[in-house]
């Protein structure tokens, strides 16, 4: 009975709530901010406003308030309408980079990095990550919000905010400074606060569009160029997401003309989505429990004066809390991850396969060690000869095993081609299970592993290959000069002098190694090969070329000194053997 009561109650309750609501309706608030008319006093402390109210007013703040350009104040409309009369220009001038906004569609004009100069030669400037092609007759600048999607019913609001001029707040502190934009147009509020800290690479942002009472996504691009670089990889701009675990991502180049999601993590959802090159990257950060935080991206097909088709590259970052702009270096990524909680943002750098990131990472120490430490004349060229040579010393157990057993292996072919003339016929099953037995009862009186030669080379590989996608990630050795003509460790050597060097010592290496196989093999793996690697190696960094050919030299030292043991103990053992049967002739006599 009890409960039938409770249940009753309950019921009756929820009766009375919905038909309290039903026939009094909440009001809704209205969220346009009030209409003031506003004048500033230029040379006092206090704002004046049309109710006669004093509103205090920062001096220090007023005092490092940026200029507005051509020396015009900016007046506010009154009625419904809140924004700027002159376009005005902002400039951060922070420990790593000089950053310019400009209030018409509270974008981003330039992103000038301190400690790092662009490609142009012969004057180097320091590197505007802002492209050149975003401030054109039709801007479409970094920060603007995306008017790609057609289908966008927000699009005209975009559009609008875009080409608005915005109230602008600049606020300063210790730490960071805050620049507020904001305008009113009718039923239509927006809201862009960034937020640019000090010692870092990273501008936090704040972001609300409230159209007709109700707020819509803020859709962030960047694009169409990253650095304004001249190198050849800098055409290769390339969109990742961090889905939580992996990094998905895809060169704008592989990508249809046109306005498209990217990934597959959570319905396109990340925790960061990156606009990347080879050694700079602008990386997004999302707050997770935002639904439409989101990763597009646009790519627009053109054709240039002269007939050739162009694309422009954007990305398109829908709601993102914070945006990092600058060099792909392991040490500032992770002072970045811990400061802002960028979930592994490191993995930006592409090592390769996954499993060979430690050791990458582990390698870019040791060089960053003999750098900072060891070398007082701070040359990363001799640092990578010097760490060439400790993996080398390193390595020596391993590459000194298989370089004696494809030695051992080179003396026993003239009693292998034996067997094998024994043994015509292969196909004969019976014939090539006695051959085999035969080789195996061969390997093991002379002490020979077949697979010797192989195994240490496996193993040696990913060390090895780890230091290849290091050497071609590393931003380290970006505009490092070695010697005389090597200008740039990034860069091909512009004499070629490096992979000419490097290909004749593999030439050379390559006889002087023990090889199998016919007369035409051995010609191919002797001069084919090396001439080959040395084309491939020609349009490589010179940092690269530079490690293969320090550690050709080294492997020749080797060589010449395992032949010469090994060829020597050969030597050896026939003349004893041939003592042997001379001796034991004699004793039959």
């Amino acid at each position: 009975m009890e409960t039938k009561r409770l249940i009753l109650a309950i019921a009756l309750s929820m009766v009375v709530i919905i038909g309290y609501q039903m026939l009094f309706p909440p009001q809704v608030a209205n969220k346009n901010i009030t209409n003031v008319n506003t004048q500033e006093n230029i040379n006092g402390n206090q704002l004046q406003t049309n109710d006669n109210r004093q509103v205090p007013v920062n001096p220090i703040a007023k005092k490092k308030e940026e200029t507005v350009l051509n020396n015009k104040t900016e007046t506010v409309k009154t009625a419904e309408t809140k924004v700027a009369e002159t376009i005005k220009l902002i400039k951060i001038d922070s420990e790593n980079f000089t950053a310019e906004f400009t209030n018409k569609g509270a974008a981003l004009k330039s992103f000038v990095l301190k400690k790092y100069m662009d490609d142009n030669k012969p004057e180097k400037n320091n590197l505007d990550l802002v492209s050149k092609q975003a401030r054109t007759e039709n801007e479409v600048l970094p920060f603007h919000f995306s008017t790609f999607d057609d289908r966008d019913v927000n699009n005209n609001i975009y559009k609008d905010a875009n080409s608005t001029l915005y109230q602008v707040e600049k606020i300063e502190n210790d730490n960071n400074t805050k620049l507020i934009f904001k305008y009113t147009k009718g039923a239509t509020q927006v809201s862009k606060t960034f937020v640019i800290y000090e010692h870092s690479y990273v501008i936090g942002i704040d972001t609300e569009i409230i159209t007709n009472g109700k707020k819509i996504p803020a859709p962030y691009i960047f694009g169409p160029e990253l650095g304004n670089n001249l190198r050849p990889e800098s055409m290769m701009y390339t969109l990742k997401g961090f889905n939580g675990t992996d990094v998905e991502d895809a060169t704008f180049q592989s990508m249809k003309p046109g306005y498209m999601p990217f990934g597959k993590a959570n319905g396109y959802r990340f925790h960061w989505g990156a606009f990347d090159t080879t050694y700079f990257s602008v990386i997004f950060k999302f707050n997770q429990s935002d639904r439409d935080a989101r990763i597009m991206s646009y790519v627009d097909e053109l054709i240039d004066r002269e007939g050739k088709k162009t694309r422009k590259n954007y990305l398109i970052a829908t709601n993102p809390t914070k945006v990092f702009m600058g060099p792909k270096e392991e040490r500032i990524l992770a002072n970045t991850a811990e400061q802002f909680n960028f979930t592994e943002i490191n993995q930006v750098i592409n090592y390769g396969f996954s499993w060979f990131a430690p050791i990458a990472k582990i390698m870019l120490k040791g060089i960053n060690f003999i750098y900072e430490k060891i070398l007082n004349f701070g040359n990363y060229g001799w640092a990578i000869v010097i760490f060439t040579i400790f993996l080398k010393l390193l390595l020596f157990p391993l590459t000194y095993k298989s370089s004696v057993s494809m030695a051992k292996m080179q003396t026993i072919q003239p009693k292998m081609k034996a067997l094998k003339k024994k043994y015509k016929n292969q196909k004969d099953p019976a014939q090539r299970k006695a051959m085999n037995e035969e080789l195996m009862a061969l390997y093991k009186t002379e002490k020979v592993n077949p697979a010797g030669g192989c195994l240490p080379m496996l193993l040696q590989m990913p060390i090895l290959f780890a230091f290849f996608m290091l050497l071609r990630n590393a931003i380290n050795v970006r505009h490092e000069e070695w010697i005389l003509w090597i200008k740039d460790l990034s860069q091909l050597d512009p004499y070629y002098v490096l992979p000419i060097l490097m290909g004749l010592t593999q030439i050379i290496l390559a006889k002087m190694s023990p090889s199998g196989g016919d007369a035409n093999q051995k010609k191919m793996m002797t001069y084919m090969m090396p001439i080959v690697i040395t084309f491939v190696v020609m349009n490589l960094a010179s940092g690269l070329t530079l490690y293969w050919f320090v550690s050709n030299l080294l492997q020749l030292g080797q060589q010449h000194y395992i032949n010469k043991k090994i060829y020597q103990q050969k030597k050896d053992t026939d003349k004893e053997m041939k003592a042997a049967k001379k001796k034991k002739g004699v004793k039959r006599i």
